[in-house]
């Protein structure tokens, strides 16, 4: 027998969180990726109406500093970050994480 699992839908919802609370209502959400560094032209794309930018790390030249900046702008435009990382090693995970990206 399956059991209904309920899920409380009155629970707080976290405004920083955009693309999780966007996929969580149902809804989809419009991304871009960056590979240029920079604080304002992030600002400026953050500025554009799209709920995600994926900062990329991986295929742009953009270093640890810019990447910190990058994702607090972002971030503070209302947009969700998410950083594209160099490889899998558990140091560069954590250094993403650590910005506040998501």
């Amino acid at each position: 027998m399956s059991e209904n699992i309920i899920i409380n839908d009155n629970a707080s919802v976290n405004p920083k969180l955009r693309l999780f609370n966007m996929l969580k209502a149902g809804h989809g959400a419009i991304a871009t990726f960056m590979t240029l560094k920079g604080v304002r032209a992030a600002q400026v794309i953050a500025h554009t109406g799209v709920d995600v930018i994926v900062i990329d790390c991986e295929h742009g030249h953009i270093g640890d500093s810019d990447m910190h900046d990058m994702v607090t702008a972002v971030s503070g435009s209302g947009v969700s970050p998410i950083i594209r990382i160099q490889g899998q090693s558990g140091d560069l995970i954590k250094r993403a994480l650590d910005t506040g990206a998501q």
